[in-house]
């Protein structure tokens, strides 16, 4: 078990947005990241273990001396990073980072209209901070959402020609982390 065993709850005040809990974001990222766990290593990159953590930068700072592959399987170790992450400090290199939790209340404040035409949930949100960063869900509830502009604009090292791999679009991306939440 990771380091907070407790299930967080997030509480909404807009309507139609749905409250979250960790467990839920654990299921869904595992689904979409790992297929369930299966799949633990990236060949495109160093994404590492069943939410794909990117295993470079969590060296030096979480993984105490640990191989990729050790890394890879200590699932307690992938946990305790997700939770951190999720409501604890935030960041692997800024301690100070603000954690999903609070950016999701960012979120949805400055992109209130955006994820309401998405139909994003608490949950979707948390998905797609995992995806695409904070600073990229930020260009595509902006961007694409709300102004209109092509993936392949916004994002073209990610869905342009030059991509290293075929990525999933957020959409797509958002529904299996859905699938992987009811599966889970």
């Amino acid at each position: 078990m990771g380091m907070l065993n407790k299930v967080v709850e997030t509480k909404t005040s807009q309507p139609g947005l749905l409250s979250t809990n960790l467990e839920n974001v654990k299921k869904g990222l595992s689904y979409v990241e790992s297929s369930g766990g299966k799949n633990l290593f990236n060949p495109d990159s160093s994404a590492t273990g069943k939410y794909q953590i990117l295993y470079n930068n969590v060296d030096d700072n979480h993984a105490n001396g640990l191989t990729r592959e050790e890394f890879a399987y200590d699932f307690a170790l992938q946990d305790d990073i997700l939770e951190q992450r999720f409501n604890g400090q935030g960041g692997f290199s800024d301690p100070n980072e603000m954690n999903m939790v609070s950016y999701n209340q960012r979120l949805k404040k400055d992109y209130a209209e955006s994820i309401k035409k998405a139909g994003y949930t608490d949950q979707d949100l948390y998905a797609l901070q995992w995806y695409l960063g904070k600073q990229g869900t930020r260009e595509y509830l902006g961007y694409v959402i709300r102004d209109g502009k092509p993936l392949i604009e916004v994002f073209p090292r990610i869905f342009g020609d030059g991509a290293k791999a075929i990525n999933k679009t957020p959409d797509e991306y958002v529904m299996a982390f859905r699938e992987g939440i009811k599966k889970g």
